[in-house]
């Protein structure tokens, strides 16, 4: 959990619709904050409405906190979704809105500290899953680009 880079303890994948600009979707997990090409980018005028990243964790993970970082030109909803087998899978955050203008960098860094668009999502009633994802809710894709996630877990914090 936590940072730096959990490329051989968290497996990350992402729903088919997603592009990855050439990269791997462990980059969003191997510790940098700006790897391209290897952005998770929507495709072009898309919607992100029902497409996914995906976490599993090597055991069922306490994680009490989910920090997102991702580039300017990200405009859509998104939340927080977990389960034990991959496929049955509950909310654990409301709708978020990561839009440009939000996030709580400081702006034009290379960490996650002084990104502009950093998001850090508290997850209320924390219980230990396997995997964990990032679900599309709405909005289209163009410029939406994510970066790099960061897992606080208990007891690895």
């Amino acid at each position: 959990g936590g940072q730096g880079d959990r490329t051989s303890l968290i497996t990350v994948s992402v729903s088919p619709s997603f592009l990855l600009g050439g990269g791997d979707p462990q980059f969003f997990v191997n510790g940098l904050y700006f790897d391209p090409p290897g952005n998770l980018v929507v495709n072009s005028g898309s919607s992100v409405t029902g497409n996914w990243v995906m976490f599993e964790m090597p055991v069922a993970a306490l994680v009490t906190e989910i920090s997102v970082d991702m580039g300017p030109g990200s405009n859509a909803n998104w939340k927080w979704q977990a389960c034990q087998d991959g496929t049955s899978w509950v909310d654990i955050s409301g709708t978020i809105e990561f839009t440009t203008s939000g996030g709580t960098g400081s702006g034009g860094g290379t960490d996650h500290a002084t990104r502009l668009n950093q998001w850090v999502i508290p997850i209320a009633n924390p219980f230990a899953w396997k995997y964990y994802r990032l679900l599309g809710v709405s909005g289209s894709g163009g410029s939406t680009y994510l970066n790099e996630f960061e897992f606080k877990i208990l007891g690895l914090e």
